[in-house]
């Protein structure tokens, strides 16, 4: 697959996610309830991708299956906890921890870029804090961070994935995540409106947006992997504010535009850096030669 057309099915995917804090917010139902049958209709859809192919989960499958299960329920809980907005914005954090992951385990140097984006992205998050002072969204906008920190891990699970495993570790995630939700649903009150909601989350939300995402993620970069689908967050608030009617705050919006705007430019600025490297290596092969 070429990185041009993987990068369009990570917008498709990514737009598909971006319907994900929407129906949270307007489903009637407790986090665990929405999480736990959200990844139960998604198991589904990844079996029936899979034609019922399930391997027994290798150690490197279980690390990503547990980051994966951990990312989903945050989120949610997240979602119903603070605004959409800072949930979303917050998780999209994970450039920053994929850094700091990758020289802490890895080993990888870190960047002068590295560093400065860091910093500017803990402002940003500070802002989120000092404009929520209430302690169920402080707490919420705590769950959003894990959640950004679960999809680093995820990122990093899928980009070093064998063959195959990857949609392994989707399938096993999301089963995890019902089994772990199913006592702590609470009452589940069935209309068609839940009942609706509830499959459009589960097929299109996350079932098939993942599967999207984990064939084109092998064929870009890691931080491609998390900075391309940065759509998501710039059109999740927007669906909440028109139908759910739910709008984050001045700071909240100051804090998450800082957070953007520092992942983006440090895409740019190492996409640069990487072009500019090519070319020194290409002219010396060159003289070489």
């Amino acid at each position: 697959m070429s990185r041009s057309k993987a990068i369009l099915l990570m917008v498709a995917a990514s737009i598909l996610w971006s319907f994900g804090g929407v129906f949270i917010k307007l489903l009637p139902w407790t986090s665990f309830a929405i999480a736990g049958l959200r990844s139960l209709v998604s198991a589904t859809v990844v079996l029936i991708y899979l034609k019922g192919r399930i391997k027994r989960p290798s150690k490197h499958i279980l690390l990503g299956t547990t980051a994966y299960t951990a990312m989903l329920i945050l989120y949610v809980c997240a979602t119903k906890a603070t605004t959409a907005a800072n949930a979303i914005l917050l998780q999209y954090t994970a450039p920053i921890w994929l850094a700091l992951i990758s020289r802490i385990f890895l080993k990888e140097k870190i960047q002068r870029l590295d560093i400065m984006s860091i910093v500017t992205v803990f402002m940003g998050i500070s802002i989120f804090f000092t404009a929520n002072i209430s302690v169920g969204q402080m707490f919420g906008n705590f769950l959003a961070i894990l959640s950004g920190i679960s999809l680093a891990c995820v990122v990093l699970s899928l980009k070093h994935a064998k063959a195959e495993a990857e949609m392994q570790m989707i399938f096993w995630g999301n089963f995890a995540t019902f089994i772990i939700c199913l006592p702590l649903m609470g009452d589940v009150v069935i209309t068609a409106h839940t009942v609706g909601s509830i499959l459009f989350l589960g097929i299109f939300q996350l079932g098939i947006s993942y599967i999207i995402y984990a064939n084109a993620v092998k064929h870009v970069s890691s931080i491609d992997a998390i900075l391309v689908p940065i759509i998501e967050p710039l059109f999740n608030p927007i669906w909440v504010i028109i139908f759910a009617h739910e709008a984050p705050s001045i700071q909240a919006v100051i804090g998450g535009i800082i957070v953007v705007m520092a992942i983006v430019a440090r895409n740019i600025l190492m996409t640069k850096q990487q072009k500019k490297k090519r070319l020194i290596e290409e002219e010396l092969a060159i003289l070489k030669s």
